[in-house]
């Protein structure tokens, strides 16, 4: 978890729109490349993000 969030707030500190929507993609894309997280798990996290008001700018083969 530490590693993900780590991993997403490098990639946005370094970009020219740093917001929390790239955060959440980041965190996102951590998940999808270097975890062995199974699909349940990617979709309770895209259901977070959805409840933050994140959920559309997610990229919809994160969550599945």
């Amino acid at each position: 978890m530490i590693k993900s969030m780590y991993y997403a707030v490098d990639l946005t500190s370094a970009s020219d729109f740093p917001d929390r929507f790239e955060l959440a993609n980041k965190f996102m894309e951590f998940w999808e490349l270097f975890s062995t997280a199974v699909p349940n798990t990617k979709e309770d996290w895209c259901e977070v993000w959805g409840h933050h008001g994140l959920d559309t700018f997610i990229d919809v083969n994160y969550c599945s």
